[in-house]
């Protein structure tokens, strides 16, 4: 049994979890007032004192870990490195160094550590590997600048240990493929975040990523497809050597990497490789929209062999204790339609196509458990007889995975209703693709374990922990991953690290501008969401406007400037919506200690008339509103089963003429049923007809276009010249299409009031 990370699941994942206690030195005082100047560690520690005292580090670093202790060495060694990244000199390991690392044999929590930082250097005791590597990682965190070009260490005695011992990350490498060199660089993020656990998602109806040496068409096929919209194939896969080299690379980081094969749904690129897998007609590739698809495992004697042996490889690649084996979303249309899966529900003697999934997923429970591994799965495996060993994922809210715990089954809370990452940050510019809008507050406010439901003790302590996920249907680079991921990634650490009554949201936003600085100095393209400023103006006739400024969370002072020149500290400072004169260049930053924040904005109004860019405009309805990149380049937002946005409300004058810039988007989503309930209209020809109305989708109709063929081009253009209108008037702007494919969104609309006859060029997106 190796030590690290593995040993610590183990204990946790097959004997079932306890509950971890933060033993606190007596006398000290709460963590509610451990902040100072400097100290922005992340997650917060269970118990900090500050001393007073300074720690200025030598020239000549030294770390002294036991003689004879390898799994200190290794501590020692990446601290080496992370301080040689930070001081930018060498740090060596040797005897009779400033920072010590020792064995504890002060009885503390697993993971836990104690460090201290005095005058004449550092102590860091931990019983444990895991302890001794979260004690690196926070003192790391405490190395400031000293305002001479050198660096200090505050004083602080640290007492510290995590909440729950699952502290995990959903990665996606379906849907779109990250390289094994960008999963290295995002598992050093995750140990310096405390976070422990990568659920690695390797299957899907997209993709199939894992190279099986008896199935070798399930990568060979199954790895590759072209994108709805492309001609050229993309993707990738994971070679053992891949695997087995980022297992011990995250091993040695204290992270496990949990793999998931997906049974028996989403299916879809296994079956395009071995059709006989499955239930029904072979798909002849792997899936290139995004969706819910109806193709499963066949439960036949030969399949489940073929899904025995595939398990016996994963876990030949990853030692982790657990393996997830999905269980979401399998419709069941294709076993109801076949014979053969019909009598085979009969040979079972079982009820129904659920009974048969549960069958499944407990028949192959087994063949883990006689590997010594243990499955965890989606929150559907509890609509069948679950194996009492079996874990629970929960994905649809907290109840099931709470539900879960209380009838004994060990459990993960991940809803979607936080924790799901591939929902934006925020609106607006500068965001990327996305769902909805789940922000950082949203996502730090989480509480795994709600008031009253951990009334009961044997309950609670089946709670293993929390996991955020990062689905990458709409995510396609490593970038998108990391804006979706950071700093959200720092609040879910807090989640899962932190005494729920020691967390505090206003303490945590004023630690965040120092955890933007560290993403920026190591190159992680992290979300300023959370501080972004965004400007927007009510136009006016006459050439003036009135402006509004506003972030999502208020840090320091918002200061402008009208003029295009930088805001600073000496800047006007914003109390409320003012008057400009058009043309206008408007810059806006926070200002904190006299140094600008993360998430400065400016914006241009021009005296010509409004100009909007996509994401100032609304959806007039929200039945699939996503926020899509286009090949174009912009992120546009769209209601892609109505396709209809409205602008600001302005004055029309005398008549108006309205450019739009347009992007194509591919219609790639699999909605099943739902498909049927998108309006389409024969007459609106190949491209579709945009419409502006007054007011509303049903006002009056003021002018329309017909389109260009949206699947020959990634860009297109409109004009719509408007009659005029007393008083100020939203546009409601409507497509009206004939067919499902490729279709327009629009991008950005200026208005000039100015004569029909004075033709202009559309804008740039």
């Amino acid at each position: 049994m190796r030590a690290g990370p593995d040993l610590f699941l183990i204990r946790w994942l097959l004997q079932g979890a306890a509950a971890c206690l933060i033993v606190l030195a007596p006398g000290w005082a709460s963590a509610s007032s451990w902040a100072a100047p400097g100290i922005t560690i992340i997650p917060r520690p269970a118990d900090l004192r500050v001393t007073g005292e300074t720690y200025a580090p030598p020239a000549g670093v030294v770390i002294s870990p036991p003689p004879g202790d390898p799994g200190a060495r290794r501590t020692a060694a990446y601290l080496a490195q992370e301080l040689e990244r930070e001081l930018r000199r060498p740090v060596r390991i040797g005897p009779d160094g400033d920072i010590r690392l020792v064995r504890s044999r002060d009885p503390q929590p697993a993971e836990g550590y104690h460090l201290q930082v005095g005058a004449r250097g550092v102590t860091l005791a931990a019983p444990d590997d895991a302890g001794l590597f979260y004690g690196a990682v926070t003192l790391v965190q405490l190395l400031e600048r000293d305002g001479t070009g050198g660096f200090r260490l505050p004083g602080v005695e640290i007492v510290d240990a995590p909440r729950f011992g699952w502290r995990g990350v959903m990665l996606d490498s379906a849907r779109h493929y990250q390289s094994v060199a960008w999963i290295r660089r995002f598992i050093d993020e995750l140990a310096r975040h405390k976070l422990n656990v990568l659920h690695w998602h390797l299957t899907d109806d997209q993709a199939w990523r894992l190279v099986i040496r008896k199935y070798p068409r399930l990568a060979e096929v199954g790895g590759w497809r072209v994108e709805a919209g492309q001609t050229a194939r993309s993707g990738g896969v994971y070679t053992r050597a891949d695997v087995r080299a980022l297992v011990a690379y995250a091993a040695a980081r204290h992270v496990t990497i949990v793999p998931e094969i997906d049974i028996p749904g989403h299916a879809t690129a296994a079956l395009a490789a071995y059709p006989w897998l499955g239930a029904g007609p072979a798909p002849p590739a792997p899936a290139s929209g995004w969706g819910v698809y109806p193709n499963l495992f066949n439960p036949t004697p030969e399949t489940m062999q073929a899904l025995e042996d595939i398990l016996d490889e994963v876990m030949e690649m990853f030692p982790s204790p657990i393996i997830h084996l999905g269980g979401d979303e399998a419709l069941k249309d294709q076993w109801q339609a076949s014979p053969e899966v019909q009598q085979r529900i009969r040979e079972l003697g079982l009820k129904d196509e659920t009974a048969l999934q549960a069958w499944m997923i407990r028949r192959l429970a087994a063949h883990l458990a006689a590997h010594g591994r243990r499955m965890i799965g989606w929150d559907e495996i509890l609509q069948g007889d679950l194996p009492d060993t079996a874990a629970v994922m929960s994905w649809r809210g907290v109840s099931r995975g709470l539900a879960a715990a209380r009838s004994g089954h060990d459990a993960v809370l991940s809803p979607v209703l936080p924790l799901y990452l591939d929902y934006r940050q925020a609106d607006g510019e500068g965001e990327g693709p996305g769902r909805g809008v789940f922000p950082l507050r949203l996502v730090y406010d989480f509480d795994p374990i709600p008031a009253g439901a951990g009334a009961d003790p044997a309950a609670a302590a089946h709670v293993l922990g929390v996991q955020a996920n990062i689905w990458t249907e709409l995510l396609r680079s490593e970038a998108r991953v990391e804006f979706a991921a950071f700093p959200r990634l720092a609040a879910l650490a807090e989640v899962a690290w932190t005494p729920a009554d020691q967390r505090d949201w206003p303490d945590f936003l004023g630690r965040l501008p120092r955890q933007l600085a560290r993403y920026r100095s190591r190159g992680v393209n992290a979300a300023d969401s959370a501080l972004r400023v965004r400007i927007s103006a009510d136009i006016s006739e006459g050439g003036r406007a009135t402006v509004a400024l506003n972030s999502q969370y208020p840090l320091g002072e918002l200061r402008y400037t009208t003029d295009g020149t930088a805001p600073d500290a000496n800047a006007p400072v914003y109390s409320g919506p003012f008057p400009a004169v058009l043309p206008a260049h408007v810059r806006a930053v926070r200002i904190l200690g006299g140094a600008a924040l993360p998430g400065a904005a400016e914006a241009v109004f021009p005296a010509s008339g409004p100009d909007w860019s996509n994401g100032q405009l609304g959806l007039c309805t929200a039945k699939l509103a996503l926020s899509l990149e286009s090949e174009a380049g912009p992120v546009v937002r769209v209601d892609a089963e109505n396709p209809c946005w409205l602008t600001p409300a302005t004055g029309l004058g005398t008549g108006a003429r309205l450019r739009l810039s347009l992007v194509s988007l591919p219609f790639n989503f699999e909605l099943g049923e739902d498909v049927r309930q998108i309006p389409l209209d024969a007459t609106a020809g190949d491209g579709g007809v945009l419409e502006a109305r007054l007011d509303r989708c049903d006002g009056l109709l003021l002018a329309t276009q017909i389109l260009d063929d949206p699947s020959r081009s990634d860009r297109g253009a409109a004009i719509l010249d408007l009659p005029p209108q007393s008083g100020r008037h939203s546009l409601c702007l409507q497509l009206r299409r004939s067919r499902l494919g490729p279709f327009w969104a629009v991008a950005r609309t200026v208005l000039d009031p100015r004569p029909a006859d004075q033709r202009q060029t559309p804008p740039a997106p």
